[in-house]
């Protein structure tokens, strides 16, 4: 989890918000950019990420499968718990 969360570090600027939800699941504050902005931005940080290789504690190598879908507030709710169910819906 520490190599992910510095590249999405890496790709945010200090003004958004970037959290881990838990259970493999990271959140990222944002304004100021379009919801197609943000799509572009997080497509070319998994891009990223799917092409890095981990190891495990047994020494297994793997790589990652990771999808992303974006909600707006206020469009798509008012809090974050409905900014995440509407992300969550999305994203199944």
């Amino acid at each position: 989890m520490q190599r992910w969360s510095r590249l999405f570090q890496s790709a945010f600027c200090s003004g958004e918000i970037l959290g881990y939800w838990g259970n493999g699941e990271f959140v990222v504050g944002v304004s100021g950019l379009t919801k197609t902005e943000v799509n572009h931005r997080l497509s070319e940080i998994l891009t990223t990420l799917r092409q890095q290789i981990f190891t495990a504690f047994d020494g297994d190598r793997f790589q990652v499968i990771c999808n992303f879908t974006v909600a707006e507030y206020p469009n798509d709710g008012l809090t974050i718990q409905s900014l995440y169910q509407v992300a969550a819906g999305r994203n199944s």
